[in-house]
């Protein structure tokens, strides 16, 4: 969702509304509450990928970009030499753990 207030640009982005004066600077101010939440959610998904297994939660990690960039299971399934539906379903084994540990 974007929205012009002013000549000003503003969006909604990960529970956020972040304002730019035009379309090319971009500037997310950190809050010491931002920072706190911030630090909670890394802490909890950090516990959270814990449980699984090495295998798993470095397919997850890899997917979804935690560290970096986001590769395809096609990726991740090149560097383990087997195929992305192989990959696809260590990745869903791995939310059925996290879900069930919930």
């Amino acid at each position: 969702m974007r929205v012009i207030v002013e000549s000003l640009f503003a969006y909604k982005a990960a529970g956020d509304f972040i304002v730019r004066e035009n379309e090319d600077a971009l500037t997310v101010k950190q809050t010491p509450f931002s920072e706190i939440c911030n630090r909670e959610i890394s802490s909890k998904l950090s516990k959270d990928l814990a449980i699984l297994p090495n295998r798993e939660r470095d397919v997850v990690i890899r997917h979804l970009g935690f560290y970096g960039e986001r590769e395809s299971f096609a990726q991740i399934a090149k560097s383990y030499d087997v195929s992305k539906q192989r990959a696809g379903q260590w990745f869903k084994r791995a939310l059925k753990l996290l879900r069930e540990n919930q």
